[in-house]
């Protein structure tokens, strides 16, 4: 969490000043939410992003929107990939 809050205050995204405070907010949030919570989570059937909602909207706001932030960033290029593979196909089948 610290190196992704350092990013974001590189990148201008969030005010470096705000940094301590969000990192020890985050940090409270992982020491007070009980470990059944974490164990229940099934990534196959739950979304991560309606259980961090849940779990630090309500007690801890000041992390909830970096987390927010954070939980939108694109994981790669696949979705233009598809795209491109997509527009082949009907290429190909346009020449037939």
């Amino acid at each position: 969490m610290r190196r992704l809050l350092g990013i974001c205050a590189d990148a201008k995204l969030i005010a470096a000043d705000t940094c301590d405070d969000l990192l020890s907010d985050f940090k409270n949030f992982m020491r007070t939410t009980p470990c059944g919570d974490m164990e229940s989570f099934d990534a196959t059937n739950d979304r991560i992003d309606s259980f961090f909602h849940q779990c630090l909207s309500t007690c801890h706001k000041k992390a909830w929107p970096v987390m927010k932030m954070f939980l939108v960033l694109s994981h790669g290029q696949a979705t233009v990939e598809r795209g491109f593979s997509v527009n082949k196909e009907v290429v190909v089948e346009n020449q037939i």
